[in-house]
């Protein structure tokens, strides 16, 4: 089927179908036929299993809540240094500000996997992924949280400070494999 006739089929429905559970199937491969026609492959391939990331199947509030419970609000900031955790922190103040702060969001989602998982760091490949969509390797088993500290986040600060600095000031943000290590 061409595309012209793929669109229109996506939109319009099969008058075979009448039950409440086809048209939940119309309705899916409608979007479906619609990412086609955008060039998107929707459809998770079956050798990758991203059931193996720990952050599958977890709500970004009870994720939160695990940290927060574990680490407390002033190591969150002092290490992802997100004012979310300073300035009247609390879980819902928080979800709502990371729900629309993609790269806050990332950032405490790759803390919550190599921090407290102390999962093992990605591959670069891997890493260039938004968290939710990295594949972590079979055999890869979370462990302990880190055991993190104000005067660690300081160093690591000053540090990061360091490499800004070497870097520049140019305006550019490096890739994010750049701060792989």
């Amino acid at each position: 089927m061409d595309a012209e006739h793929l669109g229109s089929a996506a939109l319009q429905p099969d008058k075979r179908r009448s039950s409440a559970a086809t048209v939940d199937d119309y309705y899916c491969e409608a979007y479906n036929n619609i990412l086609i026609l955008q060039g998107i492959n929707h459809h998770m391939s079956d050798d990758i299993n991203y059931k193996s990331n720990p952050l599958h199947g977890l709500s970004l509030q009870n994720l939160l809540i695990e940290i927060v419970d574990h680490y407390g609000f002033q190591i969150l900031h002092a290490y992802l240094n997100i004012n979310c955790f300073k300035t009247n922190a609390s879980i819902q103040s928080s979800v709502k500000f990371l729900k629309k702060t993609t790269w806050a969001r990332e950032k405490v989602e790759s803390f919550y996997l190599y921090e407290f998982r102390s999962l093992p760091r990605a591959s670069d490949e891997q890493f260039e992924l938004p968290p939710r969509d990295r594949v972590i390797p079979e055999g890869q088993v979370p462990g302990e949280p880190a055991e993190l500290d104000l005067e660690d986040a300081a160093r690591l600060k000053e540090k990061r400070a360091k490499k800004a600095a070497d870097f520049g000031g140019n305006n550019k943000r490096p890739s994010r494999s750049s701060f792989h290590n």
